[in-house]
């Protein structure tokens, strides 16, 4: 209210320039629970400040986030051309930087990591806040693991090791790039560090089920067989509980030289404890319908889709190419 008397009593001027783009960012911040109708008034605020004072930086600023409003009220598409009309037609701001890092960040969370890698790997980092210095390394980290240049990832996460503990998203990232360049040891310690620290969060249980892969792959079979017990021993709570059951599963038909998944054709026999109660097979088939119904219950949940993203990954590696697939399409 005090903005807008402001405005309305200077109409022109230094004062007025602020007050108009104000506008925007109060009506924004207001809107912290996503009120649509504030995001729209800030929406507004913005056009017409840009339009009002179009030559200044403070219109450079405002194109950005108009496309931070955009991506908030979920037209994505609008959000990532402002973005891209920052980056292309003001490089030189300081601006430009901050809308290719949210350029980025939009792409990763549609999962189009190629597309997300060539806005980290152009981005002026050295033009953001250490903050989002900092938010940008893990970001560009995550997308290098997700196309599979784990040693560049693990590299990426080591320098910024205390930041990614923070959050248990990167921590297992970070967990799973040392456990794909050989560090088995240190992947280890992080999927357990991970395990106790955020014992709550959906990727915990897998992360423990990687503790006992492992013990197994550097020949502790006695420890990785105690570990995969003391999974398949609880009932899973989870979507992560599940993938969970069907590691510890996996893991203990390795541990006796069983295939993982048995084919159904000329198997041969698998001593191993439980095998009825644990089959992989009926495994997955629950693991599969368990991320349908929680897709479809939320759709637009990021952290969902990724896990889901993950527990298709698993299973088309162990050759249940069919139940993958349908959840790559889900």
């Amino acid at each position: 209210e005090e903005t807008l008397r402001i405005r309305a009593e200077l109409q022109l001027g230094p004062l007025d320039e602020t007050a108009a783009f104000l506008l925007g960012d109060l009506y924004a911040a207001r809107a912290n629970h996503r009120e649509t109708a504030d995001l729209r008034r800030a929406l507004q605020a913005f056009e017409d400040a840009r339009l009002r004072y179009p030559r200044t930086e403070n219109a450079v600023r405002a194109l950005w986030r108009i496309g931070q409003t955009y991506s908030a009220l979920g037209f994505s598409h609008e959000a990532v051309a402002s973005f891209k009309r920052v980056v292309a037609r003001h490089a030189e701001s300081p601006y430009a930087a901050y809308a290719q890092l949210d350029l980025a960040e939009l792409y990763r969370g549609w999962e189009l990591w190629k597309e997300a890698d060539g806005a980290y790997r152009t981005l002026r980092a050295i033009r953001l806040t250490p903050a989002d210095q900092i938010r940008a390394r893990l970001g560009s980290a995550d997308v290098a693991a997700r196309l599979g240049r784990y040693e560049e990832a693990y590299q990426m996460y080591r320098e910024a090791e205390a930041h990614a503990r923070e959050d248990a998203r990167a921590l297992f990232r970070y967990a799973e790039t040392a456990y794909h360049t050989g560090r088995y040891g240190e992947a280890r310690d992080l999927f357990l560090a991970l395990f106790n620290i955020y014992p709550r969060d959906p990727l915990a249980p897998v992360a423990y089920a990687y503790v006992g892969d492992t013990l197994r792959i550097e020949g502790r079979t006695r420890h990785a067989e105690l570990t995969y017990d003391d999974i398949l021993a609880k009932p899973a709570e989870s979507l992560g509980g599940t993938l969970a059951l069907l590691m510890a599963a996996v893991g203990k038909r390795l541990l006796h030289g069983c295939a993982p998944i048995p084919s159904g054709f000329d198997d041969a026999p698998c001593r191993v404890e439980d095998t009825t109660t644990q089959d992989p097979h009926r495994l997955a088939r629950e693991l599969a319908a368990q991320a349908r119904t929680l897709l479809r219950d939320r759709p637009s949940d990021p952290t969902l889709r990724r896990l889901v993203f993950d527990v298709a990954t698993f299973l088309r590696g162990h050759g249940l190419f069919d139940i993958a697939l349908e959840l790559h399409h889900e």
